[in-house]
């Protein structure tokens, strides 16, 4: 039996199965849906449901199909033929004749120098084996060494440039050592290659020279030198406030998920272009930089294990550096990815497939070990000087990020983490600044250059959010990432991206980068520090009656899968001044102490500005019964109350709609509320906290921050929410002639001017002076939200 069904891109259809557990594909995907239950599925096209009878009764994301795992013996001798093809040639380690790619070039652009090195080394990416680096004198007398990298130069064969191995690759050079270095003075400079071996030769090159001239090339991103929040340009100290889209990929599938051109870096490049400054790109998922080999097609072909640098996926990035480089763009390098140390040994893709993994011919037997075993961290370390020898001279790259979606550090994460740091500042140390970061946070963050953005913003560095909160529904997501940015700019931070591009080009949402960009360098955040500014809404007229509600909104991260796992946080401190936020390390199921090995009691901590609810959104439960049970309380010295017990009946399927919202009252002031599950589990979708104003100005929010003679403002109207209208009936309204007093400024007169968040265009100019030490500002109309600035009046915002 199979049904065939064709579904909008726009709409939410509602597809009931009644007899056995259906599979059915879109695209690559084989997706599993369980038995006399209705899935609601978004925002997808599928030409064709296939049913089938399987014995999983789970509704779940399958993989796509992964290559088989090699037996080790055959992977040992495939990777030794792939190591073949690149060991040195010769007995004595000389090194050939410099050639310069230029003999001058501006200054921050790139200058290549090839040559060839012979020599009885069997591998050239590593450094223990054969080290090579160039040795720069500057015009200032200053010397930079700058590390050496063997390449084998690929182009691929459609001429697009994606990140994934399975495209094919072909030969666009002859295999050569290279330097690439971008000169920061203007000058001359002097260029000599020095080698060593194992065995302890020493070979060094003649001399070349080059010279410098002079560029506009802002140069490279550095922490500002008088205020840590934020970044700078090392050439004129301008500010770089980094906002865009991760292009984490590129992958065929795309083609088919609505995205407005050909699958490409070229496309997503030419797209964001002159929109938005910063992007992520990673070295993991299908792109791996180091890796097992599997597949005898595409760029697989180049894996050799472990210290072995696939030169097909690596001449992609060059071109990736290269686009960036044209299109005015930074990247933030993504080294791996947690997947890659899951421990699985029969997925390609966890550690089944990692080539430290010693079913691999690694050092490691599970994947911890790599944060402890002394060959795996030199391994590491190997790969990170490859990294930045090759790509370390672009201005385009602007920070390297590990141990992506990794949180807390542990005893075996933080001693790795300061050694990784450390290693990396010691390789760039004299020739450029670098910005190395990592997902793991809290004491993780002592031995990074920027900060894991949380509700507080750490003073000392730039705080980044790598990726903001976002909604997968086509049709609410621009809504969702133009509150996201400007919110997070109007938190402090030096940093917001978003997940991902295919959702970023689908929604054509490149645009909403712009405004929010212009808005922060056309003040001067960077210049000195900047405090936190407690604006007060004086008054406020609405088009309609109140009450009137607003809402937080917290949706678990995704960091960890939604069945068979124990969360990594049970209490969670709730900032409601922020509308959405992630959960990061909460189990999207909640399990009863019938698996105690899962089991765990959310605890939610916040302050109600007023009487409110709390509401938990559950969409499936488990077998037979089950019951949610909500406690509540107002501190920790207090006792849990149950204030509710909702009965699910008739599991195993999803919940009904009328059924999927379990709420508790809430009353003003401070509140805890914690949930667990009696007899099975029950899957949580979301957590709302609602509360209502009587009056308007309740719902006018202003964030803003000031450095006692610049001050700037978001003001968001709380009421413009989808999801308040959607699931609470809740309309926006409409607010009018509101007052804000702005506290904190230096006495004088302030040029205001309240800026369109949608087109960056200033559509009100205001004169105010400071009395008391605080300045009165009108907004005559909020309709959704708004950006302020406020400078000294000799100053002019436009011409910054």
């Amino acid at each position: 039996m199979s049904n065939f069904c064709v579904l909008s891109e726009e709409n939410l259809i509602e597809i009931s199965f009644t007899r056995f557990v259906k599979r059915f594909t879109m695209g690559s995907n084989n997706y599993f849906v369980s038995i006399g239950e209705s899935m609601r599925l978004r925002h997808w096209t599928v030409s064709c449901l296939l049913a089938a009878s399987i014995t999983s009764a789970s509704l779940a994301q399958a993989a796509p199909k992964p290559p088989p795992i090699a037996d080790p013996q055959e992977l040992a001798v495939r990777m030794s033929e792939i190591r073949d093809r690149y060991a040195g040639k010769g007995e004595n380690l000389a090194i050939g004749e410099l050639r310069l790619s230029a003999a001058s070039v501006p200054a921050f652009s790139r200058l290549e120098v090839g040559f060839d090195l012979s020599g009885s080394y069997r591998n050239p990416f590593d450094p223990d084996q054969v080290r090579v680096d160039a040795l720069i004198t500057r015009p200032d007398g200053t010397t930079a060494t700058v590390p050496a990298f063997f390449c084998a130069p690929y182009e691929p064969a459609e001429g697009l440039t994606l990140m994934t191995v399975n495209k094919n690759y072909r030969p666009a050079g002859t295999p050569e050592w290279r330097v690439r270095y971008a000169p920061d003075q203007v000058g001359e400079y002097r260029i000599v290659i020095q080698a060593s071996d194992a065995s302890g030769q020493l070979a060094r090159s003649s001399e070349q020279s080059f010279s410098v001239t002079p560029s506009d090339n802002k140069g490279f991103v550095r922490v500002s030198r008088t205020n840590p929040m934020y970044f700078e340009n090392s050439a004129d100290s301008s500010l770089f406030f980094a906002v865009g889209s991760n292009v984490a990929w590129t992958r065929t599938e795309e083609a088919s998920k609505g995205i407005k051109g050909p699958v490409s870096y070229e496309h997503y490049f030419g797209r964001a272009r002159g929109k938005m400054n910063a992007t992520r790109v990673w070295l993991c998922h299908w792109a791996w930089l180091e890796w097992t080999p599997q597949n005898n097609n595409h760029a697989w072909l180049d894996y050799g294990g472990a210290n072995h640098y696939n030169q097909m996926i690596s001449s992609a990035l060059d071109r990736v550096f290269q686009l960036a480089e044209e299109q005015g763009l930074r990247i933030m390098l993504v080294t791996e990815d947690n997947d890659e140390l899951r421990n699985n040994n029969v997925y390609m893709g966890t550690w089944g497939g990692h080539p430290y993994n010693v079913r691999n011919g690694g050092p490691c037997e599970n994947p911890q070990d790599v944060f402890v075993n002394e060959e795996a961290r030199r391994l590491y370390r190997n790969r990170l000087h490859y990294i930045i020898a090759r790509w370390g001279y672009s201005p385009s790259l602007w920070a390297i990020n590990s141990m992506n979606d990794y949180q807390s550090p542990t005893e075996k994460t933080l001693p790795w983490l300061k050694e990784v740091s450390s290693y990396v500042h010691e390789l760039f140390e004299g020739w450029r600044p670098i910005i190395y970061g990592s997902n793991l946070r809290y004491e993780a963050e002592k031995f990074t250059d920027y900060a894991q953005a949380l509700a507080l913003p750490n003073p000392n560095k730039p705080n980044v959010v790598q990726e903001c909160f976002y909604t997968p529904v086509v049709n609410l997501f621009r809504q969702e990432l133009h509150e996201q940015l400007w919110t997070g700019f109007a938190r402090g931070l030096g940093g917001i991206m978003v997940w991902d591009h295919v959702l970023v080009d689908r929604t054509d949402s490149w645009d909403e980068f712009l405004p929010v960009m212009r808005f922060a360098q056309s003040l001067p955040l960077n210049s000195q520090p900047w405090r936190k500014l407690e604006a007060n809404v004086v008054t406020a007229k609405a088009d309609s009656e109140g009450p009137y509600m607003r809402a937080t909104i917290m949706t678990p991260y995704g960091d960890l899968p939604r069945w068979g796992v124990r969360a990594t946080r049970d209490r969670f401190e709730v900032d409601l001044s922020e509308s959405t936020a992630w959960l990061e390390g909460f189990a999207p199921s909640t399990y009863s102490k019938k698996h105690m090995e899962w089991h765990s009691q959310p605890e939610f901590v916040f302050n109600m500005p007023a009487d409110g609810q709390f509401h938990i959104e559950c969409r499936e439960i488990g077998n037979n019964d089950s019951t949610m049970e909500v406690f509540v309380r107002s501190s920790d010295n207090e006792p849990w109350k149950l204030v509710k017990a909702q009965k699910f009946e008739d599991g195993r399927r999803l919940l009904r709609e009328e059924e999927q919202w379990v709420s508790v009252p809430v009353t003003k002031g401070p509140q805890q509320v914690k949930f667990g599950v009696q007899g099975d589990w029950v899957r949580v979708n979301r957590i709302v906290i609602t509360y209502n104003f009587p009056e308007p100005d309740g719902i006018v929010q202003p964030i803003g921050w000031t450095n006692g003679t610049h001050a700037f403002l978001y003001v968001l109207n709380q009421s413009y929410s989808r999801m308040l209208s959607d699931t609470f009936g809740n309309k926006a309204v409409n607010i009018t002639d509101i007052e804000v007093e702005v506290p904190g400024l230096a006495d004088g007169t302030y040029s205001i001017e309240i800026v369109s968040t949608q087109d960056g265009d200033v559509v009100n100019r205001q004169v105010a002076s400071t009395s008391d030490g605080k300045l009165k500002l009108s907004i005559p109309q909020l309709s959704r939200d708004l950006a302020i600035r406020m400078l000294p009046q000799t100053e002019s915002a436009q011409a910054r």
